[in-house]
């Protein structure tokens, strides 16, 4: 049994070993991004993003370091890799850190933002952390036909050409490393019919970044789409361009 007498004196020990700095109330960080993985803040490859640290120092008058802590998982995959530091840890006061999506590829990125204070002495000091997570994607693939909006009949072949089309996250913006696949359809009022001049199921036979059209043998008096559909890894995106075809002119002598 502990005398009522000796609890002033046990106090006063206590008080007297602690550090300076845990003298202060607990200081809070929040950083602007959601705590789940299906909120993940979502960045491009292409992009760049800057994220804050706001803090409150509580009752405390020392200025805040900071240190960002950054492990990634795959998207296929929820296991994390160990946590790699970014930027200075004990030489950063501003709780900003930039992250440049071409630096990881896609998968998540877990952000843990530690503030701490450091005592007087440099031994101790009184720390708290926040966290959240950005998902890095790749950008949508840019699919897009270039090509004649109107052909007649008995002028010979139209040509269309989506080579054009490029992956954003490349160094060069060509059509290198995409796989195309090409589709007709004729419209026949407003419904559209898969048969399209010959081919039944509405697919083309190639698989090239530009297709010949046959207009001879197409019908007069109508409008076909022509789809292309842009592919590389997982990433899909498609661009469609219409077509009119009308018959010859007739010039007759009266």
């Amino acid at each position: 049994v502990i005398s009522k007498n000796i609890y002033p004196l046990v106090n006063l020990i206590f008080t007297l070993t602690l550090p300076a700095a845990c003298q202060c109330t607990t200081p809070q960080v929040n950083i602007s991004l959601k705590k789940t993985l299906k909120e993940a803040t979502v960045l491009y490859t292409t992009q760049h993003i800057t994220i804050y640290a706001e803090t409150s120092l509580g009752n405390c008058n020392e200025s805040f370091n900071f240190k960002w802590e950054i492990a990634k998982a795959s998207d296929k995959s929820s296991d994390f890799r160990r946590f790699v530091v970014y930027g200075e840890p004990f030489n950063n006061k501003t709780g900003k850190l930039q992250l440049k999506g071409r630096e990881f590829g896609e998968g998540y990125l877990y952000i843990r933002c530690v503030a701490f204070i450091i005592a007087p002495s440099g031994d101790d000091r009184v720390e708290t952390y926040d966290y959240g997570y950005v998902r890095v994607v790749y950008p949508s693939l840019v699919a897009q036909i270039a090509g004649s909006s109107a052909a007649i009949k008995g002028n010979g072949s139209v040509k269309l050409d989506a080579s054009g089309s490029y992956d954003p996250n490349a160094r060069l913006k060509n059509s290198s490393g995409l796989s195309f696949s090409w589709y007709c359809k004729r419209v026949d009022g407003d419904i559209m019919k898969e048969c399209c001049y010959g081919h039944h199921s509405g697919k083309l036979s190639s698989n090239k970044s530009f297709i010949e059209v046959d207009v001879d043998s197409m019908d007069g008096n109508q409008t076909y789409h022509f789809e292309v559909v842009v592919t590389k890894d997982r990433r899909v995106s498609r661009a469609i361009h219409a077509l009119a075809v009308f018959p010859p002119y007739v010039i007759s002598l009266r």
